[in-house]
């Protein structure tokens, strides 16, 4: 009875050993993989034209029918600030 004591101990001991040398593999795995050296994504320069464009939309987007009409026909005839102009201004008569 003693010899398997023994044997499973011995047992217990091997595992044990092996565990704590695979957790710390882990953790070396994981500070290397988590390290923030690699290159920044490069990112796609946003135009004058594309930045109007959606200011003009976000504040279209909360008008009422015939306000965005004026505003259509004001960004045709005089340009999308002009017609974003009208639009803040829309919005403000809304508020108040």
């Amino acid at each position: 009875m003693k010899r398997n004591r023994g044997k499973n101990a011995q047992a217990v001991k091997t595992i044990d050993h092996g565990l704590r040398q695979l957790r710390r593999g882990l953790v070396l795995l994981a500070r290397a993989g988590s390290s923030t050296n690699h290159a920044p994504k490069p990112r796609r320069r946003v135009t004058t034209g594309l930045r109007l464009q959606g200011r003009y939309m976000g504040t279209i987007r909360t008008l009422s029918i015939k306000k965005r009409a004026k505003c259509r026909a004001l960004r045709a005839k005089s340009g999308v600030v002009a017609a974003i102009r009208l639009a803040r201004s829309f919005q403000r008569e809304k508020v108040s």
